[in-house]
């Protein structure tokens, strides 16, 4: 099957949004409050910054993976340790992942199932999504891209009658730029996952049309969240807001009326599950291929139940605590965690400027003979 840029287009916003739409907007509330939008477009130009530099290194490999090529940059050895780094970081993601997703829709349809119930039967889909590969995971989101940004215009509509708008010149009233730094950086752990579509190749070649659309995807997920956040603090105000867990759900169950829309929750839970189901599939499918390249296994079928094995230990033992889950997830050292693991191809391209010649200066006389024989 033949992919398009587009469709990476719509899979990076499908992969983007399906996490920050649940569980950063409320977090971003209650720590922000109004100036939210600014830790948003923040966080935008800090994850943006990371995208280039990911672009830049997926550029260096041409038809080659990052995890293939990357020993050319940094040395066998210090490649060697990135790749655990960012192993150890798609593991723990996917299982604190698949434990949100327990928590979730335990809570909502499942109250009486054990935590670990829900994560083993969660598990068992994104087994079978994950060894699919990445071309069949981008095919996925195109359905659930064409239902979401609809559902997003219904959101809206529903939540715009109930809002109360006088809060507006709250926005540019409130600052404090120490606190806007902080969730700048937070919000920029959640939009910057950059390192794991160094993964895409050679699915698709890091030409200057895959950085244009994956660029259209994050700022389409921005405005998706700064209109999210707009109206959940327009309805609920900062300090509602930022305690009710998921105020997605209570906004639509709220003004939601009988017909369509009064099953708009079921709707967007379906939605959001489906989304799930590929992102953590990605994550999985990204850590097989690490695991393949670190241990020398020729085989991925084999690597992938051992490595999601890996993610449902750990979302079992967060199952048993629930306390100490949500205090590591709602932590500000983790999300400094989270986008320093995902800045790593930022040191692979400062180490690729420092040896200009060899990886860049051939491309540059390339392009001058090209020009000079046209």
């Amino acid at each position: 099957m033949q992919t398009t840029s587009w469709q990476l287009f719509r899979f990076a916003y499908v992969f983007l949004y399906s996490q920050s739409a649940i569980f950063l907007v409320p977090n971003l509330i209650a720590s922000s409050g109004y100036q939210g939008w600014i830790a948003v477009l923040g966080g935008f130009a800090l994850s943006v910054a990371v995208l280039w530099c990911t672009y830049s290194v997926g550029k260096l490999g041409k038809d080659k993976p990052w995890y293939m090529f990357g020993q050319q940059v940094v040395g066998k050895w210090m490649h060697k340790g990135f790749l655990f780094l960012v192993f150890g970081w798609l593991i723990y993601y996917a299982a604190l992942e698949l434990e949100n997703f327990s928590k979730f829709f335990g809570s909502i349809y499942m109250r009486e199932t054990p935590g670990w119930a829900i994560v083993l039967i969660v598990a068992a889909a994104v087994l079978y999504t994950s060894r699919l590969g990445f071309t069949t995971l981008v095919y996925m989101s195109e359905g659930i891209f064409l239902i979401t940004v609809p559902v997003i215009a219904i959101l809206v509509g529903l939540f715009f009658p109930q809002a109360d708008f006088r809060m507006l010149p709250a926005l540019i009233h409130y600052h404090n730029p120490g606190l806007a730094f902080r969730d700048s950086v937070t919000v920029a752990a959640w939009l910057a996952e950059w390192v794991t579509f160094l993964y895409i190749a050679p699915d698709f070649k890091f030409e200057r049309k895959v950085f244009r659309n994956l660029f259209w995807a994050e700022i389409l997920t921005a405005v998706s969240l700064l209109l999210g956040w707009l109206f959940i603090l327009l309805n609920f105000r900062p300090y509602l807001g930022g305690q009710v867990e998921y105020p997605y759900m209570e906004l639509i169950r709220g003004t939601s009326k009988a017909g369509m829309t009064g099953n708009m929750d079921s709707i967007f839970i379906a939605i959001w599950a489906a989304s799930m189901f590929i992102h953590n599939s990605f994550l999985i499918y990204a850590a097989s291929k690490t695991a393949r390249q670190l241990f020398g296994l020729k085989k991925i079928k084999g690597v992938t139940p051992f490595v999601l094995g890996l993610a449902v230990l750990i979302a079992c033992l967060y199952a048993r605590n629930p306390v100490v889950f949500a205090e590591h997830y709602n932590s500000i050292w983790l999300a400094h965690l989270w986008i320093g693991l995902e800045s790593i191809p930022a040191i692979y391209y400062a180490v690729s400027l420092l040896r200009w010649k060899k990886f860049w200066g051939s491309g540059v006389k390339a392009k001058q003979q090209a020009s000079e024989g046209s």
